[in-house]
């Protein structure tokens, strides 16, 4: 709850503030990931220097996404769409305190808006799975973990990659 300090196991207290704070690590990664702004150097900034980031392969068969240090996280977000952009939704975060500083967990939902002839659609959904720590500067991302959700999109992937390995 974002009204009231809440502790921890390991006697760590979260006040409003620092709830306000986490959630908005989201809402800057989010947008700084679909924007590239300031040069991928937005997006970054939500996490530390020796951050961790782990996900699932981006198509069947592919390499699960593990990035580490903020300089490779900088990389990813690196394509300047502009401030219109907009696809990754993140809702009911979800954080507890913990002796790190807190844990939480957030939905993800990647839309894609309709473009030209191709309508909006629902690219896929998951969660994310994070560790926060409180920095002299601020709250930040430790480590994250993706873990993606079905949908038609990806099944539909995983049978074209099916598919092609049987030809």
């Amino acid at each position: 709850p974002a009204g009231a300090a809440a502790p921890a196991s390991g006697g760590t207290t979260l006040t409003a503030d620092d709830y306000l704070a986490i959630r908005a690590l989201a809402n800057t990664y989010a947008y700084g990931l679909d924007t590239g702004a300031d040069k991928g150097n937005l997006y970054a900034s939500v996490f530390t220097e020796d951050a961790e980031f782990h996900g699932p392969p981006a198509v069947p068969g592919g390499k699960p996404f593990d990035a580490k240090g903020r300089e490779a996280l900088r990389q990813f977000a690196l394509v300047d769409r502009g401030s219109a952009y907009v696809r990754h939704f993140m809702t009911n975060h979800l954080i507890e305190p913990s002796p790190e500083g807190a844990r939480g967990k957030v939905y993800l939902l990647v839309i894609d808006i309709a473009q030209g002839n191709k309508p909006t659609s629902v690219n896929m959904g998951g969660h994310y799975e994070d560790v926060y720590v409180k920095t002299p500067a601020r709250w930040r991302i430790k480590i994250r973990n993706f873990f993606r959700s079905k949908s038609a999109q990806t099944l539909k992937a995983e049978a074209d990659a099916a598919s092609a390995q049987t030809r």
